[in-house]
């Protein structure tokens, strides 16, 4: 059997924002969003599996550790993983041209008073790629009016704007961790549920 090229991590995310652009492209009106969704890569080539995130696995820190730890490694697993990703829309703040006191503060008081009711605050896309050693972060903002489907911005990388240098964190280490250990097949058991044998 010849052997499968796998793609590059930059190619994998550039196929993943045209998938979101798709999606927005379909759009018909004014309130459609993105629902949170997990994009798998078997490293065997057998094609991207798609899964939806069930949104209430974002409410909190402790879910959010249980979506990473009980849900997404071990999809990395049962699909032979070698590239993931997810997107999803999220509020983001836009402190473009003020100064960087006052954008630290208005920061504090989103923190305090909860971003979805701040001025400051846009609606974004969020695309996260990941493959075993790196981590790809781009937003795109969604642009929205009250008689069209909404559409996106230019994508913006946020791949070297981490204050340590490197992405870290529940959905970072855990699940490139998953991915080094992925077998790069499909497991038998898990095809066969996907097939509703």
């Amino acid at each position: 059997m010849p052997k499968v090229r796998i793609p590059s991590l930059d190619e994998y995310a550039a196929a993943i924002k045209a998938v979101a652009e798709s999606i927005a492209s379909d759009f018909t009106k004014p309130d459609d969003d993105f629902h949170p969704q997990m994009q798998l890569l078997p490293g065997d080539g057998s094609g991207i599996h798609v899964a939806p995130i069930p949104g209430q696995l974002l409410a909190s820190p402790e879910l959010k550790d249980l979506l990473a730890e009980r849900v997404m490694a071990p999809a990395i697993e049962a699909v032979g993983a070698k590239l993931m990703s997810w997107l999803m829309s999220a509020w983001s703040l836009e402190f473009e041209g003020i100064p960087r006191a006052e954008a630290m503060a208005r920061f504090e008081r989103a923190e305090r008073e909860g971003i979805a009711v701040n001025p400051d605050r846009v609606e974004i896309v969020i695309l996260t790629a990941i493959d075993a050693h790196r981590v790809l972060t781009s937003t795109a903002k969604i642009m929205r009016t009250a008689i069209g489907p909404p559409t996106l911005g230019p994508w913006e990388d946020w791949s070297d704007k981490y204050p340590t240098g490197v992405a870290t964190g529940r959905f970072v280490e855990p699940l490139q961790a998953a991915l080094r250990d992925s077998s790069g097949r499909p497991n038998p058991e898990f095809l066969r549920h996907m097939r509703g044998a």
